[in-house]
């Protein structure tokens, strides 16, 4: 076989020298007491991917937990790689869910301690919740990527997902039933009584109350409006008029501009707050039917309340309402020097 076939393949081939693997591309990076090791893998340099390896950190161990908290939940190239309010939104998110789920063991709590089974509604309750967490982020991908993309679509999808938002919030405060006495539950369950003689339970009050406006009047109970401070509603000489009218009570009552002011002394309970209610409540009733005015008519009022009352509360009580607290917020009471 002559050289020229030797040259072209057609005789002996020689034996190809085994080709040595691609080495890769490492080097070191040095930044803020950390020294990293890098590497691109094998499918060679600038094409495959890089590997990091951390091979000396000398920082102090405060700081090492701050920068692996920062990698699992903040965005890649934090603070770079994003708008310098995003720091302030996480926090209020971050407290937000906080509270939100502090509130969600509390109303799980109510419903779940008749039957005892409070881990089991909370673990049940939280499988849901995480489920469609999950699904709703998978939405909200769907729509940011679809209807969302544009200006528009985020001025229309926005609005309505905050008020479904907003109501199903509602709607899931309005399910867990309050026990406790607080101004707007007091009213209703003194108009209630006045009106028709029955107590309401907590779960037949729950989708009347309003959580949107709850310091409206209601005039069936009387319009009592509580917590205003003593000297913006009584003068002196009323106040020992009113408390010769009201011996032993925790409470003062006056009609003013069409509303009758109660101001409740420090210690008193939601008792008291239920007898300062029904002679308020009587009261109106009285002055509606045209037996004089509520001024005069209070004593009387306060007669029947201390008639009825004995007979009230013990339904109250029975319907399941606590009566040991009155929850007025911020409202003002008072407290008489013990020398008058």
């Amino acid at each position: 076989m002559n050289i020229l076939e030797r040259i072209r393949g057609g005789g002996d081939k020689a034996v190809a020298a085994p080709e040595r693997p691609p080495q890769p591309e490492s080097w070191v990076e040095i930044s803020e007491s950390v020294s990293r090791l890098c590497s691109f893998d094998a499918a060679g340099t600038g094409h495959g991917r890089i590997s990091v390896k951390v091979i000396q950190d000398s920082r102090p161990i405060h700081d090492k937990v701050i920068d692996s908290f920062l990698n699992k939940f903040f965005p890649s190239g934090y603070p770079y790689s994003v708008n310098e309010g995003y720091l302030t939104y996480t926090r209020f998110r971050a407290l937000q869910h906080f509270s939100s789920a502090m509130l969600h063991v509390l109303s799980t709590q109510v419903c779940g301690l008749p039957l005892r089974n409070l881990s089991d509604l909370f673990a049940k309750g939280e499988a849901i919740s995480t489920l469609f967490n999950v699904m709703g982020i998978g939405a909200g991908i769907g729509l940011a990527s679809t209807v969302c993309s544009t200006t528009q679509g985020k001025l229309i999808a926005g609005p309505l997902l905050s008020a479904v938002h907003i109501y199903g919030v509602v709607q899931e405060m309005r399910a867990t039933p309050v026990n406790t006495l607080n101004p707007q539950r007091t009213a209703m369950i003194v108009a209630d009584f006045v009106k028709s003689g029955k107590v309401s339970s907590p779960a037949e009050l729950r989708y009347r109350e309003d959580l949107l406006f709850p310091n409206r009047l209601i005039e069936e109970a009387g319009s009592v409006k509580i917590g205003q401070p003593l000297r913006r509603v009584l003068t002196p000489r009323l106040v020992e008029e009113l408390r010769a009218t009201f011996p032993n009570e925790k409470f003062l009552l006056n009609q003013k501009s069409n509303k009758t002011y109660m101001v409740l002394e420090q210690s008193a309970s939601g008792e008291d707050a239920l007898r300062g209610w029904l002679v308020a409540a009587f009261a109106s009733e009285m002055e509606r039917s045209g037996m004089g005015s509520r001024d005069a008519l209070l004593s009387e009022a306060f007669e029947k309340m201390d008639r009825v009352f004995p007979t009230f509360v013990s339904e109250v009580k029975s319907r399941g309402w606590y009566t040991d607290q009155f929850l007025d917020g911020n409202g003002s009471r008072i407290a008489f020097a013990k020398f008058q």
